[in-house]
């Protein structure tokens, strides 16, 4: 959500959620527009929507301590234990494997 939306933006909405949801936590976190990465595309919509209501849902039935994730355009709970163990991938070694091979 949009944080100066009509609607409150997302700090009317955290309020909204903590009157309702009283002991659950959450944050509010505000990107600046080089971090939005420009216009979101159909695709961008589609895979906020069905994470949001997945993530919703997921409180709905009392599971937490999951990260949403989209496998095969489904969306699927992972638990923060396993994204926590699996570390963070290294994001240039595709692109230093290509800088080598074309420099050979």
């Amino acid at each position: 959500m949009a944080e100066g939306d009509e609607a409150g933006g997302a700090f009317g909405f955290a309020k909204r959620f903590e009157a309702v949801m009283p002991d659950h936590p959450y944050r509010v976190l505000v990107l600046g527009h080089i971090q939005r990465g420009g216009s979101p595309t159909a695709r961008d919509r589609i895979i906020a929507s069905l994470s949001g209501a997945s993530a919703v849902e997921a409180l709905a039935n009392g599971r937490s301590g999951v990260m949403i994730g989209i496998q095969c355009g489904r969306p699927v709970e992972v638990p923060l234990r396993d994204v926590i163990a699996h570390g963070k991938p290294d994001p240039d070694f595709g692109m230093l494997q290509l800088a080598q091979a074309l420099a050979g």
